[in-house]
């Protein structure tokens, strides 16, 4: 069963993660988020958090086993909050987000749900022959 201080870290940062409001950065394990001076590490497979001090040495490790074991207030497994925190701070690491937003606000600039940006002309097209 997971500690109650980190219960509430983990709520804060899938809140958090969800208003993008968090720098995650991609590690060679998973994504890290570092603030304070500590930083919060997620890896994928097997589902772990640990939370270590600027000199690495791990403070809180927080297994698969120890995630499935603990529920939030509605009876939800903190696997299933941890597996959403995981996949939305990975495409903010990765830059996912941005580049979505970016590609939506060059397709409609004034807001009218019509595209503003033509779609290329491909000048280059070379006419194809289908052969039975």
């Amino acid at each position: 069963m997971m500690h109650p201080s980190t219960k509430k870290l983990l709520d804060r940062l899938i809140e958090m993660t969800r208003q993008r409001k968090i720098g995650w950065a991609e590690t060679n394990q998973g994504v890290a988020y570092a603030t304070e001076g500590y930083t919060v590490h997620l890896i994928g497979e097997p589902q772990t958090m640990q939370l270590t001090d600027a000199s690495g040495t791990v403070l809180e490790d927080v297994p698969a086993d120890e995630l499935a074991a603990t529920q939030d207030e509605a009876g939800q497994a903190y696997t299933k909050i941890f597996e959403e925190l995981f996949r939305e701070s990975s495409r903010q690491a990765r830059g996912t987000e941005k580049a979505i937003d970016a590609v939506l606000a060059g397709l409609d600039l004034d807001g009218d749900g019509i595209p503003d940006v033509p779609a290329p002309v491909q000048t280059n097209l070379q006419p194809q022959t289908v052969t039975a």
